[in-house]
């Protein structure tokens, strides 16, 4: 079961060895697959082996590129992706406007109510 979030902030080399991610950095660090959620590549300064990409893909871990801003600016997923992702993306894409901006409203209103119990929970007065 997958629970680490690998984020690279460094230069390093990522690669494949015995089913494990290597970072090279200063000193390697190997990491099983079978542990990673996602890669998260934060540096400019990082090389990654097409080996490593292919079993990435093939064990559906996704790689996030970021650009010189920190955001991300591209995505590595599976081609042959989970049916029921994709399933639900084209769900959320064949909503009409008007639910679309529903929802984003529910969100930002339950998002105003969750701040205003931290306050409470913290003895802020609500202004």
């Amino acid at each position: 079961m997958s629970w680490r979030n690998v984020v690279i902030g460094s230069p390093a080399k990522l690669s494949l060895r015995l089913n494990h991610l290597v970072i090279g950095q200063k000193e390697e660090v190997e990491i099983p697959l079978e542990d990673i959620s996602v890669i998260i590549v934060e540096t400019e300064q990082a090389i990654i082996t097409s080996s490593l990409l292919d079993v990435l893909a093939e064990k559906d871990i996704p790689l996030f590129t970021c650009g010189k801003s920190h955001l991300p600016s591209g995505l590595l997923v599976s081609y042959q992706g989970h049916s029921r992702f994709l399933k639900v993306l084209k769900g959320q894409l064949e909503q009409t406007l008007p639910f679309r901006k529903n929802c984003w409203r529910l969100v930002v209103r339950q998002k105003i109510n969750n701040q205003a119990a931290c306050l409470e929970i913290l003895g802020k007065k609500r202004s």
